[in-house]
């Protein structure tokens, strides 16, 4: 049973095991394996790490992380008031052991930029190896943006295990990346009670938070009647104008992917119409008749 030979490593735990052209996992620990009767039998350990040493460099976004696997206890490590933020590799907020597939939580502070109105959770974290400053790709292994937690996976070659090769432990930075938030601005064309024969066509406008922007120059147009500008109400007695037609705005929401409606507010032409009437005028002075002509609009 060529198992029982193997060497177990701290911080490693066997992986495979390789005879001639066979390969075994560690669940076939206990089983016998016949060999060809030769003279040399090769056989190949394959380790994999399962505890490191991480050193963390954490900006002042942060309070604390917390370590679960699912099958140990949760484990919460609160910062201190001491940051990274210059990124210097010799001095780490902190230092903990880690093992192949934890799953560690970032939970940034409440006065922090994260909650700040208006932004949202950007990339998020860089981590794995120390930036490069000639190329700017230091920053190699990065979440999605979608919440504040990396799995850490030593099975295979990827960054992680490349810093660790390259320091000796992982090196992992985490810096705030959060980001504007987006919203759109739509624009209805709200035609007066009993009209619809409008022309034109107006696409949505993307706006972004902290950033001024224009509102697109109205393309409506309604037989009749003047655009006044938009109204943020579509009830016909509530069509006031609060934005002017292009108008600058900034921040109409701090919530992303609101939708902000605008209604055209319409003011119908009046046409006037004129009555004619030629008033003839005459006297006499001093034996003179003198005729006069008046046309008069009513």
């Amino acid at each position: 049973n060529v198992w029982t030979d193997y060497i177990d490593n701290d911080g490693y735990e066997l992986d495979k095991v390789e005879i001639g052209n066979k390969t075994y996992d560690p669940d076939d620990i206990n089983q016998s394996i016949d060999v060809e009767n030769t003279d040399t039998v090769y056989v190949k350990y394959y380790y994999k790490m399962k505890k490191i040493k991480v050193k963390f460099y954490i900006d002042d976004n942060f309070e604390s992380l917390t370590m679960n696997t699912g099958e140990k206890d949760e484990k919460k490590y609160n910062f201190n008031s001491e940051t990274n933020a210059t990124r210097d590799i010799e001095t780490p907020v902190h230092e903990m052991e880690i093992y192949d597939g934890d799953i560690i939580k970032f939970t940034p502070k409440i006065n922090s930029s994260f909650n700040k109105k208006g932004y949202t959770l950007g990339t998020g974290f860089y981590f794995a190896s120390y930036p490069n400053e000639n190329d700017g790709n230091g920053w190699q292994l990065e979440t999605d943006g979608t919440n504040e937690s990396i799995k850490l996976d030593m099975s295979k070659d990827n960054p992680i295990t490349q810093a660790i090769a390259k320091y000796g432990y992982l090196p992992v930075w985490i810096f705030s990346d959060n980001k504007p938030i987006l919203y759109t601005v739509k624009y209805n064309v709200n035609c007066p009670a009993g009209e619809s024969a409008y022309t034109g066509h107006m696409d949505d406008s993307i706006m972004e938070y902290d950033r001024e922007q224009d509102l697109t120059e109205n393309d409506y147009a309604l037989k009749g009647y003047k655009f006044k500008g938009w109204a943020t109400e579509s009830t016909k007695d509530k069509n006031e104008v609060i934005y002017k037609d292009n108008e600058t705005v900034l921040n109409l929401t701090d919530k992303a992917g609101d939708v902000i409606n605008l209604y055209a507010v319409w003011q119908k032409v009046t046409k006037i119409k004129a009555n004619m009437m030629i008033e003839n005028k005459f006297s006499l002075w001093d034996m003179t008749l003198t005729l006069t002509n008046c046309l008069r609009m009513q």
